[in-house]
């Protein structure tokens, strides 16, 4: 096995999500996580239009395609709602893994549908990474503190529809990727979902008969969503190159990123399953590269 195009791609999605959820932290702290969710994505759609007004002809796709299109951006905007539900009702220690095994779902369903199929280091890697990705979503301290009720976990139900919801996300992105590329998929994708995300936003503005500006958090927003495009248009070169069931998990893996950041930055303490989770990954990541 060598390191392809895809794997690189693939690296570099994990390296730019990671980080983006460190540079957008400050934000979320000040003005909520909606807020900040809304302003992020103002600066991940503007990059990838200009950015195609120069590399790619942009023109509206077939019907069909548009279709596909309109239930992936769907599939993708769901799940932030309830992801958002199921932290305002739940415990990151808890929601966070169960909304990060959304993987799984991805690779289950490009075996069945697209039929890939992968050799059996990759296997064990994307074994590697799911497992290391799921240690490291939480803290160990925080878990032992927790009071659970004897039949449900608060914010389950709503964190079990998010890994879904993005598990079937991007599975679906795919078809549409390799019919009309990954920028103008880019563009489309992440246009789509913005528009919802702003129908929300209004909504909750509405509501509440205020809107949260975002002075003093400008430079996170910006360079939040600047990250973020760059790993979702590196994500769409990487599918284009490799099998989803094999990049997904990869980049799924951009918590790696985001903890040994988090340690850097914000001295935010490493617990031993996140330890165990990163040589996990790192495992994984030299299983797919070699």
């Amino acid at each position: 096995m060598a390191l392809t195009t895809g794997i690189i791609f693939g690296l570099l999605v994990m390296f730019f999500w990671g980080i983006s959820k460190v540079i957008i932290n400050p934000a979320i702290k000040r003005i909520g996580p909606c807020y900040a969710l809304f302003y992020e994505q103002v600066f991940v759609v503007l990059p990838l239009i200009i950015f195609s007004l120069f590399y790619t002809k942009m023109y509206i796709p077939s019907q069909g395609t548009m279709i596909r299109i309109t239930i992936a951006v769907i599939a993708g905007a769901i799940p932030i709602y309830f992801y958002f539900k199921a932290m305002e009702i739940g415990k990151v220690s808890l929601v966070t893994p169960i909304a990060n095994s959304a993987s799984i779902i991805t690779v289950f369903l490009s075996y069945l549908l697209y039929k890939e199929v992968l050799a059996t280091p990759q296997i064990a890697a994307v074994m590697l990474l799911i497992a290391g990705v799921l240690l490291i979503s939480f803290r160990y301290s925080e878990l032992k503190r927790l009071k659970f009720s004897r039949t449900t976990i608060p914010g389950a139900k709503f964190a079990f529809i998010t890994m879904v919801g993005w598990g079937i996300y991007f599975f679906l992105i795919k078809p549409i990727i390799l019919e009309i590329g990954p920028l103008l998929s880019a563009v489309y994708l992440e246009t789509g979902i913005f528009l919802i995300i702003s129908l929300a936003f209004i909504f909750k503005s509405m509501k509440s008969r205020s809107i949260e500006g975002f002075n003093g958090v400008g430079i996170y927003v910006f360079f939040g969503g600047l990250t973020t495009a760059a790993g979702s248009l590196f994500f769409n070169l990487a599918v284009e190159k490799s099998a989803v069931s094999l990049i997904y998990p990869l980049a799924n893996s951009s918590l790696l990123i985001t903890a040994i950041a988090s340690y850097i930055f914000l001295k935010e303490r490493i617990e031993l399953n996140q330890k165990i989770a990163i040589f996990l990954i790192l495992l994984g990541i030299i299983l797919i590269s070699v």
